[in-house]
């Protein structure tokens, strides 16, 4: 650190020598703390180097916690140990509560009017006080809190992005955007990204600056005749210290004039505002006088410290974080298990009271890494004592809270980031206890700890909740080097990989479901051609599967798999891809006998279903077979545009097009903006591309997106390659391809490209004057008039097609391959500077200083290096790994293998120009390799072979190479290039199929995780045993929000009640039709009922009738005497059961006395007396159609699904069983119509809905008719009888195994009733308490209906921040959320007492526990359904008390389930009923 200028030694020795004899004698009088040696006129300053908190805290080790340093003529003391600093703080804290006047803090103080810096006395008093008031106060803090949330939320959206698109982040940058935010928020009332005034880019150097020129200056440590102003003035120092003054105080000055104006958008009136108005009204007798400079002072101070210290705080703690991954597990443990799943509510703070571990962990990150590590200075204003040793006045005092926080007599194993040692330790860091002092202590405490604290703390808990975080280089470790002087960050910026959920990609299409089908046949035809194969010597395969051959073994970068495959197999490959034969080449020399031995035997192309499409049947260059009319088409492209003359005739379009470039980069440069280059040189490629091919401009052309032309060609390319209609022969592939949506994007595609052709050609066949913007006549003008003049009887005919084919070649092969070279050079330059700066000089030796010339094409002859670059980046980089594929016409032979007719070939240049036998360092970008090599890249030598070569090499070769070399040349020679963000390295990865690209992100969907789907089946596969069970299991694994596909169905599992909350409450509309199955189809009348029809008028006419004149209250209470005689019946049936003392089944008998009473409300039938139901013919009938809605349906999840469930007897079976309902209910309602029957006092369901049937006019756009009547009764049925019965009978499994319980309310129910009632009614059920808590609890542990009925979504919603798209089956598992141990203690036990002190009903306002749903969709007969479970039970348990049969005890009880849409107990419940009395 030291600056010394040794010549004023001389000129001031004799004196300072004087001085130090003097200094010496009055020193040795005085006890003062140790000093280090030190030298004459600098004192100790030669021994402070590095970072000063960490050379303080070396010295410390050797010389004691208080040492004495001499800097200059400054005596600083300082402080290493918190005993020290506890006599310092707190004993003597008045006496040392002055700052010293430093040449920095005087000019950023304005001489002392501020809080940090001011002097202590009443005007700081007065200014602390009104800043705490007004600012700092707990109540303050508190109301910016929806800033800090609201801003949280931005930042929170910002990293979402990043993690969909799998980017690291720059989490510096984004902290420090995040902390900024919230203080311009609430101190300045404005949006800091809004804000005009100051560079967003630049405001963190600002800062750095300003803090860096706030230490001790020369000035202040040499005063004696101004030697230190000299050494700084010479230095530089006081120009920089007031430079950065005046920008920050420019800045202060714009935020006061917007709020004098008022000219900008506030959230309310800030303290600025106040501030403000109290300058003017105060009194002319006040001893303060608050004034603008105080104002300054003030909010520098909140802007500066601010902002800093919080960021710096959160920074360090993500550090550690990722570098501790058991402390990052157990602090998000922490949070997702005490806040849940939120998505619509955002985090507030409220969350954080609930987060011990997060606060320990912030606690931790204070005390290793305290953001000022050395506590602004004091001074003393008389002599004190400290530990002893006397500390003269007017002496500096620093605390060095970095070494204290480091002490290992208070922390053990201190370097090490242990949160748990805060769990017994009082020590806080709130300037109590003096172990660590993060915030400073006494009178000159930091006043802005707790809006730095809520600050960290939230923002922490929203990286932590939402993301999972990683370095971006796995293997990599976390620098932690500090840098700063005032404040201590991080050195390095902080650069983590937000991570949401997990995605793998691959590229295997496997159809195991078919395996099956086909087996027999697929054994005999591998035997035939197995016998068939020996016989020729073909080329090495890897092992096949049946069908499917080597799909199953692509996975990733088809170029890369193929790679990987030949070094296993050697460089000629045969891989059979469904029915294709492929042979891959990687070798140079089997590339030479393909392409130029046998190039005419195997120079037609294969036919696949994307290339039949886009070359419109052959009648193109690229993809059109060998013959006529590919010759002729080939001669008139070349001679029309791929000449070298016509290649040299467009060179003044290439400059142009690179001026332009080089001129818009120009303006990002000066104004020091990132640019997409891959967007760019797109651009740059299609601009020249559209005004040689096509004479026009590429930028006025209005029927392409500019912006999205890298995403086209993308997806272009993803729909362009081989299909599984090319796979899979015989409509196999092509029903897969179909219902995969692959055939509708393909012709989506090419409508978009065909479209875009039809303009091209419209514009060129309008009249010479119409046109526009036409440079000169080009190939389009070239075959219109050869089209227009050729003779009838020529054998070849020019067509719009083959027109359309040509310039589509041009169009998507140009644009795209020269563009992905360019980017691919840059990269690599950018990674190698050795080459770029080798390149670069090359360039601007040969060409040097052009001021108004453009860059023309000749520079480029002259350029042998540059040359070399583009060489290699062709050979490292080709943008056609893998050559388009060719088509064998006759057998040939390739390095001695028999290579039969019709077999695919495919040349990996790729592989070959990274074959180690040819390159030296393969993987190494290096140009030189090519000074003394012959090898090129025009087709003649087969070790590079970016082009291809023979008959089929790329016609635009040298077109392309012109418009590479000059673009590259441009970009070399007027800029200098770099990454944004120094020390990130270049992301390398590639992505592509027919191209490959350096990878880059289109938008996508954030769907929610779930397991790996197979083809075809989806998760079919990982369902086994009860639904419900099962997806609670995979919940465990994949979330509370978890998508799964069945067959070709979408399903969204929720399974938290959070979750829930947003289907059932937020996106209630939007997610309350349900899907059609071919079972409820049938059972509801064609959704003719209220349960299965899908939303709309129809059900909502329907839901109203049900709700006002059938389940209404005054209906149910109509029909309660009917629950109350049939539960008469059940206990006089029991009584004898209990007389004879024989065991009861509980089952049966539940489910006789729910169907006896639904049916005489909604029937009018006594099932004791009817003449056409049966007793047991209804409970079987119930069950089968349970079961049967149950059973799994192949039409249900698979397009032409129906033919499996013919076969397999489904339909017959649904048939059957409709047949027998339907007959069922037409004996209903032809007994409610028989002439002359007598309507009931209290009609029954069907009456009312025949009255209103009758009754009906003809307006309204709703007519109910009799389906819609059966419909209903079929809900009520089928819902009604069977959950009602299940959860009595579950209700008396628990009793039973909860012996206790059942006493309890047997207790309560014979004491609150009476001991000698003969009946049972239902006023007796309002006194029971604990009775109704048993139901409550039943209801949690066994809801009926455990995945409620599904939803389906009609419009795409959010649910926990995932996307759910349209037509989205959605289950609810209200199973799961009501065991989830999050919500419920002990959630596996039958405990009706958890329900005493918690307001959680079943009613559907509470989502933690949902029985009959919740919205619009909740169970219309819930009240009569409760009605019948609480007067049944209530029965059972007033008049018996109940054992187990002789030989069996309660652990005898089977609790197995079954079922799928309502679930019951399995095995039938047998008790024995006794009377108590």
């Amino acid at each position: 650190m030291s600056i010394i200028l040794c010549f004023f030694l001389f000129l001031l020795l004799p004196v300072l020598f004087s001085l130090i004899f003097v200094k010496n004698i009055k020193a040795s009088k005085q006890n003062l703390p140790p000093s280090p040696p030190q030298l004459p006129i600098i004192g100790n300053l030669h021994q402070l180097r590095g970072l000063f908190h960490r050379c303080l805290h070396h010295l410390f080790k050797k010389h004691g916690p208080l040492i004495l340093l001499r800097l200059g003529v400054l005596r600083m003391v300082v402080i290493s140990s918190s005993e020290a600093a506890e006599e310092v703080l707190k004993t003597h804290d008045l006496e040392c509560c002055t700052r010293p006047v430093t040449m920095a803090s005087t000019v950023f103080s304005r001489n002392g009017n501020d809080i940090g810096f001011g002097e202590y006395g009443e005007a700081w008093r007065e200014l602390r006080k009104l800043a705490v008031r007004e600012f700092f106060s707990v109540t303050k803090v508190r109301s910016f809190r929806y800033v800090r949330e609201e801003e949280c939320d931005l930042m929170v959206k910002q990293l979402r992005e990043s993690a969909l698109k799998q980017s690291p982040v720059g989490l510096s940058k984004t902290l420090f955007c995040l902390t900024a935010s919230i203080v311009f928020r609430s101190a300045l009332g404005q949006s800091f990204l809004e804000n005009k005034h100051i560079d967003k880019e630049g405001i963190e150097e600002l800062m750095l600056e300003a803090h860096s020129n706030m230490s001790f200056n020369l000035t202040d440590m040499f005063p004696t005749a101004g030697l230190g102003w000299f050494m700084d003035f010479v230095s530089g120092k006081r120009k920089r210290l007031h430079d950065v003054f005046t920008e920050v105080d420019t800045f202060l000055n714009h935020i006061i004039d917007d709020h004098q104006s008022k000219n900008f958008t506030q959230d309310r009136p800030d303290f600025i505002d106040y501030l403000l108005e109290m300058i003017p009204k105060q009194e002319q007798n006040e001893s303060f006088k608050l004034t603008i400079d105080h104002l300054k002072g003030i909010i520098q101070g909140i802007y500066l410290a601010g902002v800093d210290t919080s960021s710096i705080t959160m920074i360090w703690t993500m550090a550690e974080l990722v570098r501790n991954p058991r402390v990052m597990k157990k602090v998000q443990d922490e949070i997702h298990s005490c806040i849940g799943i939120k998505h619509k509510e955002r985090i507030t703070e409220e969350d954080l009271d609930k987060l011990q571990y997060l606060k320990l962990v912030v606690q931790e990150s204070l005390r290793l890494h305290p953001p000022v590590p050395l506590l602004l200075p004091r001074k003393t204003m008389s002599q004190i004592k400290i530990q002893g040793y006397d500390i003269p006045p007017k002496t500096i005092l620093v605390v060095n809270a970095w070494s204290i926080g480091r002490d290992p007599k208070h922390w053990k194993d201190p370097e090490e980031f242990v949160p748990e040692r805060f769990i017994t330790c009082p020590v806080d860091y709130k300037g109590h206890g003096f172990e660590m002092l993060p915030f400073g202590s006494g009178r000159r405490m930091c006043p802005g700890m707790a809006s730095g604290i809520a600050t960290v703390e939230l923002g922490l808990l929203n990286l932590l909740y939402y993301f999972d975080w990683g370095l971006p280089e796995e293997g990599k470790d976390m620098d932690m080097e500090e840098a700063g002087v005032l404040t201590v960050v991080k050195k390095v910026p902080l650069e983590l990989l937000p991570i949401l959920q997990h995605k793998t990609k691959t590229m295997s299409t496997v159809l195991y479901i078919f395996a099956f089908l086909l087996l027999p046949a697929l054994f005999t035809l591998i035997l035939v051609k197995r016998t068939k194969n020996s016989t020729q010597n073909l080329p090495p395969s890897p092992p096949q599967l049946p069908i499917i051959g080597n799909l199953h073994q692509l996975q990733g970068l088809f170029h890369r798999c193929l790679h990987d495959l030949s070094k296993k197999h050697g460089p000629v490959l045969l891989l059979h891809l469904g029915s294709l034969k492929i042979v891959v080449i990687s070798s140079s020399e089997a590339a030479e006998e393909a392409l130029k031995t046998h190039d005419l035997e195997c120079c037609t192309r294969p036919k696949t279903h994307a290339t039949s499409t886009f070359s419109r049947n052959g009648r193109d260059i690229g993809f059109a077979p060998y013959g006529e009319v590919w010759r002729q088409l080939r001669k008139l492209s070349v001679l029309n545009f791929f000449s070298a003359k016509k290649v040299r005739s467009f060179r003044y379009i290439r400059e142009e097009e690179n001026d332009l470039l080089v001129k818009k980069l120009k303006e990002l440069a000066q104004k020091k903006s990132p640019v997409d280059l891959s967007q760019e040189l797109y651009c740059l490629a299609g601009s020249i591309i559209f005004r040689s091919a096509f004479a026009q401009r590429f930028y006025e052309n209005k029927h392409v997106d500019k912006e999205k032309i890298k995403e086209f060609m993308f997806e272009l390319q993803k729909v362009g390659s081989i299909s599984s209609s090319d796979l899979f022969p015989g409509g196999l592939g092509w029903f897969m391809d179909f219902v995969s949506g692959r055939h509708r994007r393909l012709h989506k595609l090419f409508g978009e490209v065909d479209t875009f052709l039809n303009h091209i050609i419209d514009d060129h066949l309008k009249n010479p004057e119409e046109k526009t913007n036409q440079d000169r006549p080009d190939i389009v003008d070239s075959l219109l008039n050869t089209m227009h003049k050729e003779e009838q009887d020529e054998s070849f005919k020019l067509t719009i097609d083959h027109l359309k084919g040509i310039i589509q070649n041009i169009y998507l092969a140009g644009v795209d391959t020269s563009a992905i070279t360019m980017i691919w050079a840059m990269a690599e330059l950018v990674r190698n500077p050795r080459v770029m700066k080798k390149a670069q000089e090359e360039i601007r030796t040969y060409i040097r200083v052009k001021q108004n010339e453009r860059i023309d094409e000749e520079d480029v002859d002259k350029l042998q290096y540059l040359k070399l670059v583009i060489k290699e980046t062709l050979r490292l980089h080709p943008a056609a790994p893998l050559l388009l594929p060719r088509e064998t016409m006759s057998q040939i032979k390739i390095q001695g293998y028999n290579i039969p007719l019709k077999t695919f070939l495919v040349v990996n240049t790729w592989s070959i120009g990274r074959d180690p036998k040819h390159w030296e360092d393969p993987e190494e970008f290096i140009p030189e390799r090519f000074i003394d090599s012959p090898v090129d890249y025009k087709g003649q030598s087969f070790e590079m072979l970016p082009f291809g070569s023979g008959r089929r090499m790329c016609p635009g070769m040298a077109s392309a190479i012109a418009t590479i070399e000059l673009g590259v040349l441009n970009l070399l020679y007027y800029f200098d290039w770099r990454l944004p963000e120094e020390g990130k390295y270049m992301d390398m990865e590639e992505d592509g199929n027919i191209t490959v690209v350096k990878k880059f992100q289109t938008s996508k969907i954030n769907l929610p995780p779930g397991p790996q789907k197979l083809p075809i089946i989806g998760n079919l596969h990982n369902l086994d045993g009860l639904l419900h069970i099962c997806l609670q299991k995979l919940s465990k694994t994949y979330g509370p929000v978890m998508k799964l596909q069945f067959g070709f169905v979408p399903i969204v599992i929720i399974s938290s009640n959070k979750a829930a909350e947003e289907v059932l409450k937020t996106h209630d509309l939007d997610c309350c039709s349900r899907p059609e199955t071919i079972a409820t189809k049938k059972i509801s009348y064609n959704f003719k009922d209220i349960g299965f029809a899908p939303y709309g008028e129809e059900w909502r006419a329907l839901r109203k009738l049900a709700v006002i004149e059938l389940f209404s209250l005054k209906n149910l209470n109509s029909f309660r005497y009917i629950r109350e005689e049939e539960n008469d019946l059940l206990v006089k049936k029991l009584s004898e059961a209990s007389q004879k003392q024989s065991p009861v089944n509980l089952k049966k008998a539940l489910f006789t006395l729910v169907a006896s009473i639904i049916c005489r409300l909604a029937f009018g039938q006594n099932l004791h007396e009817s003449e056409f139901i049966d007793e047991d013919g209804m409970e079987e009938l119930a069950s089968r159609s349970e079961k049967l809605q149950a059973k799994f349906a192949f039409s249900n999840f698979f397009p032409g699904g129906w033919i499996i469930d013919r076969i397999t007897g489904q339909s017959k079976s649904l048939e059957g069983l409709f047949s027998e309902l339907d007959a069922f209910f037409n004996q209903v309602l032809d007994d409610h119509l028989k002439p002359g029957r007598s309507v009931l006092e209290s009609p029954d369901v069907v009456d009312v809905m025949i009255d209103m049937m009758n009754k009906q006019g003809g307006e309204g756009s709703f007519k109910l008719t009799t389906d819609h009547i059966k419909g209903i009764i079929s809900d009520i049925f089928l819902a009604g009888v069977n959950t009602s019965a299940t959860t009595i009978l579950w209700a008396m499994t628990e009793l039973m195994r909860n012996p206790s319980v059942m006493k309890k309310v047997q207790d309560e129910v014979r004491t609150v009733l009476g001991e000698s009632r003969q009946r049972i009614t239902e006023e007796d059920l309002n006194q029971l308490n604990y009775f109704k808590l048993v139901i409550k609890e039943t209801f949690r542990l066994h809801p009926t209906a455990p995945l409620l009925l599904p939803r389906e979504t009609m419009s795409p919603i959010k649910v926990q921040g995932y996307d759910i798209p349209k037509k989205t089956q959605i289950m609810i598992n209200v199973y799961a959320i009501a065991r989830d141990p999050k919500l419920w203690a002990n959630p596996d036990e039958f405990k009706p007492e958890r329900f005493s002190d918690i307001s959680v009903d079943y009613r559907g306002l509470n989502f933690e526990l949902l029985p009959f749903g919740s919205g619009r969709r909740i169970c219309p007969g819930m009240t009569m359904g409760i009605a019948m479970v609480e007067l049944g039970l209530l029965n059972l348990l007033y008049f018996f008390d109940w054992v187990m049969p002789e030989g069996t005890t309660v652990k005898d009880i089977d609790m197995e389930e079954e079922g799928a849409v309502i679930i019951s107990k399995k095995a039938p419940l047998e008790l024995v009923p006794i009377c108590p009395r």
